[in-house]
């Protein structure tokens, strides 16, 4: 079944949260992540909230918690522990 995941956090530099967002594109896709949706908070726009579609649920879990992820998004810019939510998805587009 296939997954969803919500992640937010806040960040120092929204730019230089971008560019390294940017730069591991490709490892969400070999894990076969596809972005749903990326935005700023309306009221704090240091506040990054992302969703994805995911494969499954196994994988949805793994990649989150994969300290290669963490580490590549690291680098001082992501304050404080990122809100990583994981649904089950009833309907995808």
């Amino acid at each position: 079944m296939s997954a969803v995941v919500f992640i937010s956090h806040h960040v120092t530099d929204f730019d230089r949260w971008k560019k390294a967002f940017d730069q591991h594109g490709a490892a969400r896709e070999k894990a076969g992540f596809k972005l749903a949706a990326l935005g700023r908070d309306v009221t704090n726009p240091n506040l990054v909230h992302i969703a994805f579609y995911a494969p499954s649920l196994e994988a949805a879990r793994a990649f989150a918690t994969d300290p290669t992820v963490n580490a590549s998004l690291d680098e001082g810019v992501v304050v404080g522990t990122p809100d990583v939510r994981i649904a089950h998805a009833i309907k995808t587009t």
